[in-house]
């Protein structure tokens, strides 16, 4: 929950501070937003690959039922989102995203995604354009993020 991650947050306690010394004539909005989950797949047939195949039809049906947790959810999002905007404040993921080392999004990689994609809709939740320094203002913004390589990806179909 939104409110729980916050009432402790040493870095928005920084963040207010700051703000009312450096910008005392700027806001700081929190603004919690819920996301839906919607998987696109497409397979590729070109190396021959048919859908009778037994190992082809487990890793689709791996692929599905997947282990997409609400931890899996949010470490992507939060990442993507932050890698997007580049908040000044957040150093972890805003050259970092996506890698595979990292710890807190690293076993979202076994889950066999191609990417992952954001898109947040800021005058359906709240009626104001989002910005940030690498950011233009927007009523929408999308951010995509390749998981793998083009390589790796196409060896993803050599079975």
């Amino acid at each position: 929950v939104a409110s729980d991650r916050i009432v402790n947050h040493s870095a928005l306690q920084r963040i207010y501070a700051d703000t009312i010394r450096l910008c005392p004539d700027k806001e700081v909005w929190i603004v919690p937003l819920a996301f839906d989950e919607h998987m696109i797949a497409s397979f590729d047939g070109r190396n021959g690959c048919s859908a009778e195949e037994e190992e082809e039809l487990a890793h689709i049906k791996r692929v599905f039922k997947g282990p997409m947790t609400e931890k899996h959810r949010v470490s992507f999002t939060e990442a993507a989102l932050i890698r997007y905007f580049r908040p000044m404040y957040n150093d972890k993921f805003k050259d970092q995203f996506p890698m595979k080392s990292h710890s807190s999004y690293s076993e979202c990689y076994d889950l066999d995604l191609n990417a992952v994609c954001v898109v947040v809709h800021a005058a359906a939740h709240f009626g104001a354009a989002l910005w940030s320094p690498a950011a233009a203002p927007k009523w929408i913004h999308e951010c995509r993020f390749e998981l793998h390589s083009r390589e790796e990806r196409e060896s993803m179909f050599d079975f």
